[in-house]
């Protein structure tokens, strides 16, 4: 299977993610990156994924199964790293300044589509009590559809469910975190690719030409974490996320 038919598959996860259950919190040393664990269920129409993401202060992995394969996405400095395992290839790409920077604005990695939604616009529209805690629901309408987003109240806040409705499609996805962990031990090699791994390296301009002209620039799960915090949709393949 080419690269690119594997990483158009990835699109239907998305960035964004979703949280749910209770959060345990362990107590920690200030000068020690924050640690997270999150397990998402992701559905649309035609299929159901699971991801599991790791976080390490602004370290992230996450891990997902696509067509039989697993493909793993590791962010780490200015490096962002997408790849199969199983199929020995993959890509590392050069991050821009502005997601680099994003990262001591955002915190952890991933979980933070409320922050994305209110960049393009949205508007807190209710409260729902949803897995059992009660969350802000968020709403934003635009020509490309409709994006709700609904995050836990209090600190810290995870996002609990995202539903995306796509105009052009008619299609709507959604995205659950079913589990959310606080304080986990995580190693820092295990933010480091797998050893033996054929990856293509490319700084971000060149990337953007490529991964546009193949038309697999929306596949990218986590887009704001390549380029930066914008207004691109949340769920739509370029979000987090996070």
């Amino acid at each position: 299977m080419r690269w690119s038919a594997v990483i158009r598959g990835v699109a239907v996860v998305s960035a964004a993610m979703l949280a749910a259950a209770p959060v345990h919190a362990e107590d920690e040393k200030d000068s020690a990156p924050e640690t997270w664990f999150a397990r998402m269920l992701g559905r649309n129409e035609s299929q159901l994924t699971v991801t599991h993401f790791w976080s390490l202060g602004a370290k992230m992995r996450a891990e997902t199964v696509v067509a039989g394969q697993l493909i793993v996405t590791i962010v780490n400095g200015d490096t962002y790293y997408t790849y199969s395992p199983s199929g020995g290839g993959g890509l590392a790409v050069e991050r821009a300044p502005q997601a680099i920077a994003d990262d001591a604005k955002m915190g952890r990695p991933f979980g933070q589509e409320v922050e994305l939604l209110l960049d393009q616009g949205a508007e807190k529209v209710g409260e729902e009590m949803l897995h059992g805690r009660m969350c802000d629901v968020y709403r934003v309408t635009d020509s490309d559809g409709k994006r709700q987003v609904w995050a836990t109240q209090g600190e810290p806040r995870v996002t609990s469910r995202i539903e995306v409705f796509r105009r052009a499609s008619g299609s709507t996805q959604y995205l659950d975190y079913d589990q959310w962990l606080r304080g986990v031990p995580i190693a820092d090699g295990f933010f480091e690719p797998h050893g033996g791994l054929e990856l293509k390296r490319y700084s971000l301009s060149d990337y953007l030409v490529e991964a546009t002209r193949d038309g697999t620039l929306g596949a990218i799960q986590f887009l704001h974490l390549l380029t930066g915090r914008s207004k691109q949709p949340t769920g739509a393949g370029a979000s987090s996320g996070s």
